[in-house]
């Protein structure tokens, strides 16, 4: 019976302990994070400042770009394109329209 409760005690002592340091341990893990969050918010800011400016530049370069196809060629050629094909629907006995 004396073994038992110095068990007892024993065991309530290395809960306190550990329950203690677990309280520290989370205290210093807790102020961990905002600290490097703040760190790395430093970086995302300056790396999204530059995606922004860089994707400015590019928008830039879009509108300021002339198209290489003209449409009305384009039109005409699928005018054509469709006309000789009806041509040959009429004119042949298979149909690719």
């Amino acid at each position: 019976m004396e073994v038992q409760q110095e068990n007892k005690v024993l065991i309530k002592k290395m809960l306190f302990i550990e329950s203690k340091q677990g309280d520290l341990g989370h205290k210093m893990f807790a102020k961990t994070p905002s600290l490097v969050a703040s760190l790395n918010r430093i970086t995302r800011l300056r790396e999204l400042t530059k995606v922004n400016h860089e994707n400015q530049n590019l928008l830039k370069r879009l509108r300021n770009t002339q198209s290489n196809y003209d449409i009305r060629v384009l039109e005409k050629n699928q005018f054509e394109q469709q006309t000789l094909m009806e041509n040959l629907c009429r004119n042949s006995s298979k149909c690719f329209v």
